[in-house]
């Protein structure tokens, strides 16, 4: 009896050992995705001209920061905020 109920508590734990690393595949997954989309949506597969502007640093540190923890690069970050800000304009025009 008491084996039983040990090996029951090993499956349990095996069991949900399983579970946590299918989620964390899928989580994984579900990220790499979601940063594919961000970068086809970003880059439209539109020829990327260099073009400089005047920021803050603040504004430059956040933006790298930002960049640097979405495996973005900090063009493709601005690409998307500037594109994002013209829909949302032309949009309020009509």
């Amino acid at each position: 009896m008491r084996q039983d109920k040990l090996e029951e508590q090993v499956n349990h734990i095996l069991n949900y050992a399983l579970v946590d690393e299918q989620l964390g595949a899928l989580l994984s997954l579900i990220e790499t995705e979601r940063k594919e989309a961000v970068k086809g949506f970003v880059l439209k597969k539109q020829k990327v001209i260099k073009y400089t502007t005047h920021l803050t640093q603040k504004v430059i540190k956040e933006l790298k920061r930002y960049a640097l923890d979405n495996d973005l690069k900090d063009y493709e970050v601005m690409q998307d905020a500037i594109d994002r800000f013209l829909e949302k304009m032309y949009m309020e025009d009509k």
